[in-house]
């Protein structure tokens, strides 16, 4: 892959959008890589948790509007629902580590990871409008995790969402100076690789299946999914270890 990195070393990936002279924008070879090194993380049994950032001062800008889209390309081309609804498709926690201007599509891949960890000098936003186009992850991605008013102050005006605002509105776990983001996301993942791997997936899984439930739907697929994890090897390890006052080794079988 060119225009993104992916590394593994302790159960740990780490994804870089790299295209640091273009500011990491999405064209269409890095679309189609993120939405194959999304594939990579949820298929390899040596990744349990994943952090994406960016390369240089940015983390992504979003899509190159510069860039020009054969036919096809068109037809080739993941587009949203790859890079962002990829995402959606990893039950490994994925921690977003934004070290700089995240906008529109940039914006999209970090609301959709599950930890969200930004350098004080990053900058969230959807200035779409300032250009005369519309958003896919603004209205679809945006508004579901904030109230619509917080939502619409930021689609409608392109204004930058800073992060202590961002902090402040819950979209953030963690604002942390530059030279300490990857520390902070790693510590994360330390933190992460502590619990069951099994376990982790199970819970996501079950959280993604079962928004929008009744509460009496949700309880009872969370039952069912609980159970299937609780006849694995790490859940009688774990209790086990716990009956013993010790540390379980997981294997995530």
């Amino acid at each position: 892959m060119s225009t993104v990195t992916y590394e593994v070393a302790d159960k740990v990936a780490v994804i870089t959008m790299n295209r640091p002279d273009k500011l990491n924008a999405m064209n269409f070879e890095m679309r189609c890589e993120l939405a194959e090194v999304w594939r990579r993380v949820e298929a390899d049994p040596d990744v349990w948790v994943a952090i994406v950032t960016g390369a240089g001062r940015a983390f992504s800008v979003g899509h190159d509007l510069v860039e020009v889209v054969t036919p096809e390309m068109k037809l080739a081309d993941p587009d949203a629902a790859g890079v962002y609804g990829g995402i959606a498709d990893i039950y490994k926690p994925v921690i977003a580590a934004v070290n700089g201007m995240a906008y529109a599509g940039g914006s999209a891949v970090a609301l959709m990871s599950d930890i969200r960890i930004a350098s004080t000098t990053a900058k969230m936003g959807w200035p779409q409008v300032r250009h005369g186009i519309s958003s896919v992850s603004g209205p679809t991605i945006l508004s579901r995790l904030l109230p619509m008013n917080q939502a619409y102050e930021f689609l409608f005006t392109g204004d930058d969402l800073l992060p202590q605002r961002a902090l402040e509105l819950g979209l953030l776990n963690a604002v942390v100076e530059p030279d300490q983001l990857m520390k902070k996301a790693y510590e994360y993942a330390e933190r992460i690789l502590r619990c069951a791997p099994l376990a982790l997936r199970n819970i996501k899984y079950t959280t993604a299946h079962t928004k929008g439930l009744s509460l009496r739907d949700a309880i009872a697929i969370g039952e069912k999914t609980g159970d299937l994890v609780h006849h694995t090897e790490d859940a009688k390890n774990g209790l086990k270890a716990f009956a013993e006052r010790r540390t379980p080794q997981w294997t995530g079988r």
